[in-house]
């Protein structure tokens, strides 16, 4: 194939693609995927099958490139770059990434490399002496291991200077030498305590933190003493295991979780600034994983709303949505995130069904000279399905998602709770989407934009600021609705209780009781309900999660649904569907002009399950008064379409839509 001589931005509409399916997946047989591992680790670990050695060999060929520049590849899966088995060592496989680059480059296929995140002791230490003082040092003053048994990899402390300045000559080989268009780092995020790092470098870094965040007047109210205190890392023992905290209360072990956080923060910014000071148009991400149901923050020193604005993006690794054992799994809660905190989610692409839900909820960021995050270019699953996302692209670019309701996930509460909040939390969520309304999560940073729902959700947020009590007070007197439940607002953003006047009393005149009230508030409407019916409890045995066939919706959703309901002042919210729970809805405003209106895309995670029919109600907007609907199948090679009828009943428009195999689209044209 010849070289290209027009560089295509990523996620650009209008870049081409292939159409042939029958030659794609014929390319496809041929086609050897990257791998981010080279064959010195699979080695080095244990592994080193044929397949894992043919497949580090094969992918970097010219033959396996011009493959994927044929099946229209844009950005294909990361391939190795450094895994810290030292820069002199692993010198032969940085320059077949050199010489692979180089290739796709010639192409017009963008670049992206991989930056592990252990150290490989055996031979790292042997070139680089000194980092064995740079490790991870824990409670016992041990060092800090990779799972599974792989022991010679120990983790290198994010806070240390000198590792810290060696990945700096790492990563200047990836933007001067690869020229490398993304930069993935990999298992950066902390490890479950005790195995919290302790060395000098962490505790100046902790102390720091609290005295760059208190004033001594703060230090008198919130350690009792108007000076800053050495504090010392919590020592965790059979006595006090760290998983047997629920609501955590001391403020040494929050500030311990905040040092946490901020540690990965950082060690992420001082990498990508040093990235994109010399390329600014190369986007740089980590894997910090999804929302999920325990304290990431308290486990892993990571809060994705502390990230927000920060990181160019993360991945879903390991993922297989679905429907199992009765529970729909999907890490749908990470999707609506980033469109709050503007962190796009990448990777999940190996299924027709994981690649639905990447390009219906994802948020597509923008990086100057790059283009947009959260694009097709690196899908190798080649359907009548997946070659309409790829031809229709502009239904997901710049365009709107429509997030009735805000879910608050306030730091202080999922932060500072390892059990009840993140177990209501889940399910609540779960709900949500089951009931296929319109939905999405917010966090402490956006206070300022709550104005753009209708609805904020605080389901046993226990932990909130009197500032977003404040906030949501003017919110609710313009119009708004807020449904709070069990201890929501008891504590306040240090935890501390706020008896005997009960932050709840402004708008219900009284503490919270063990009963569902309503009461009006100015414009708009205040909602409490006593508890949400869970079925997966916490538990308090070990290390637990709310994970995949765990996450199940609230069994009281009568009271869920009424709860919405009440909480809705004014018009009727963007849309409602009902039938078929294992189908989702996504609310994507349309273009301007003649087509003005709003596409509704439907995923259905049980493809045994299509003959239930999905009745939708979608709002008016104010001075329409027709609706047409089309609805298409992608599933068909004609990507078949055709208009259904359309009821206008006062200020909503009905139609029936039908269940999908995987995806269907639903797109409604007002006048």
């Amino acid at each position: 194939m010849a070289a290209t001589t027009r560089k295509w931005l990523r996620g650009d509409p209008d870049r081409p693609f292939p159409t042939d399916l029958d030659k794609l997946n014929e390319l496809k047989k041929r086609y050897v995927g990257p791998t981010h591992e080279p064959l010195w680790f699979y080695r080095n670990r244990g592994s080193a099958s044929p397949a894992e050695e043919a497949r580090t060999r094969d992918y970097p060929s010219v033959e396996n490139i011009e493959v994927m520049a044929q099946m229209g590849l844009h950005r294909p899966a990361r391939a190795h770059f450094f895994k810290a088995f030292g820069l002199d060592r692993e010198r032969p496989y940085i320059d077949k990434t050199v010489a692979y680059a180089r290739e796709l480059h010639k192409r017009g296929i963008l670049v992206s490399v991989y930056v592990g995140g252990t150290i490989f002791t055996d031979y790292f230490f042997k070139e680089v002496p000194e980092a064995v003082h740079w490790m991870r040092r824990d409670q016992y003053g041990q060092p800090v291991t990779y799972g599974g048994f792989q022991l010679q990899r120990w983790f290198p402390c994010l806070n240390h200077p000198d590792y810290r300045a060696y990945l700096h000559r790492v990563l200047d080989i990836a933007v001067r030498e690869i020229e490398a268009d993304e930069i993935f780092f990999d298992n950066q995020i902390l490890r479950y305590e005790p195995r919290s790092c302790r060395c000098d470098h962490c505790v100046e870094h902790f102390r720091q933190l609290i005295r760059k965040t208190y004033t001594p007047a703060e230090c008198e109210q919130r350690y009792g003493v108007a000076e800053y205190p050495d504090s010392i890392p919590p020592v965790f023992s059979q006595a006090n295991p760290p998983w047997r905290l629920d609501g955590i209360r001391t403020p040494e072990i929050q500030d311990w979780i905040d040092h946490r956080v901020q540690s990965v923060i950082e060690f992420y910014r001082d990498m990508a600034d040093h990235v994109k000071n010399q390329k600014p148009d190369t986007t740089v991400g980590m894997n910090i994983k999804g929302v999920h149901g325990h304290n990431r923050a308290f486990d892993h020193g990571i809060c994705h709303g502390g990230f927000a604005d920060i990181l160019d993006f993360s991945c879903i690794d390991g993922y297989g949505p679905g429907y199992r054992n009765g529970a729909i799994v999907s890490e749908v809660r990470f999707w609506k995130s980033a469109h709050s905190t503007h962190i796009a989610v990448v990777d999940s692409q190996a299924t027709e069904l994981a690649c639905a839900e990447d390009q219906v909820f994802g948020y597509r960021k923008h990086i100057d000279g790059h283009g947009w995050l959260g694009d097709i270019g690196a899908c190798t699953i080649y359907t009548p399905m997946t070659q309409f996302l790829r031809g229709h692209q502009r239904l997901f670019h710049e365009r709107q998602h429509m997030h009735d309701i805000a879910v608050l996930r306030s730091e202080p509460s999922t932060n500072y709770n390892c059990a009840k909040v993140h177990e209501q939390l889940m399910a609540f969520e779960q709900t949500l989407a089951i009931e296929k309304l319109p939905w999405g999560i917010i966090f402490d940073k956006q206070i300022d934009q709550i104005d753009r729902f209708r609805i904020v959700a605080l389901p046993e947020i226990q932990a909130l600021s009197d500032a977003w009590l404040d906030r949501l007070d003017v919110f609710l007197r313009a119009g708004g609705g807020v449904i709070a439940s069990g201890q929501a607002a008891s504590f306040n953003d240090w935890y501390r209780s706020r008896d005997p006047d009960h932050a709840l009393t402004r708008w219900l005149g009284h503490p919270p009781r063990d009963h569902y009230e309503v009461a009006a508030v100015g414009a708009g409407r205040f909602v409490y309900v006593p508890t949400w019916d869970v079925a997966t409890k916490w538990d308090f045995r070990d290390w637990f999660g709310v994970w995949g066939e765990n996450v199940l919706p609230v069994k009281n959703r009568g009271e869920f649904l009424q709860a919405v309901h009440d909480a809705t002042v004014g018009r009727p919210l963007t849309h409602r569907v009902t039938g078929n729970d294992c189908v989702f809805v996504e609310a994507i405003a349309a273009a301007e002009g003649p087509q003005a209106g709003v596409d509704l895309h439907f995923i259905n995670y049980d493809p045994q399950e299509l003959d239930a029919t999905l009745n939708v109600r979608v709002a008016l907007p104010k001075g329409k008064s027709k609706a047409r609907v089309v609805l298409t199948d992608p599933h068909h090679l004609d990507h078949r379409s055709w208009e259904v009828a359309a009821e206008v009943d006062g200020d909503v428009v009905r139609f029936a839509m039908f269940t999908p195999r995987v995806y269907g689209l639903a797109q409604v044209m007002f006048a």
